[in-house]
């Protein structure tokens, strides 16, 4: 998913805010899903791999956003999906944990995801 590094900064500043705060509890115990049937994953060909799909536009996933964001189903927390891709990629939980919450705070603040 490619994002503007001044974004990806206020989403780590908001991060780190929400770290900060008694909520990390509740984010890391919310279920991460789309907000609405029209957002939706898909591997589309024509565009070179994943794309997240919503009304009227369209984000290209890279490799690392793409398995991220499949396991945004509303079936896993986001402490379960963050020990998913630890487990699955023998990567650090905190490095994993950091990465995939830029990527989903900036689609949270897009409206593209809930919690």
């Amino acid at each position: 998913m490619t994002l503007c590094p001044r974004f990806i900064s206020v989403a780590a500043y908001q991060l780190a805010t929400l770290l900060a705060d008694s909520q990390l509890r509740q984010a890391c115990e919310s279920r991460v899903d789309f907000p609405r049937k029209p957002v939706r994953l898909t591997h589309n060909p024509a565009h070179g791999g994943w794309v997240l799909l919503a009304p009227e536009r369209l984000f290209k996933a890279d490799a690392i956003a793409a398995e991220i964001l499949k396991r945004c189903t509303g079936g896993l927390t986001f402490a379960a999906i963050v020990d998913d891709l630890a487990k699955t990629f023998t990567a650090p939980r905190e490095r994993i944990s950091a990465d995939a919450a830029n990527l989903l705070d900036g689609l949270i603040e897009k409206k593209l995801l809930e919690l």
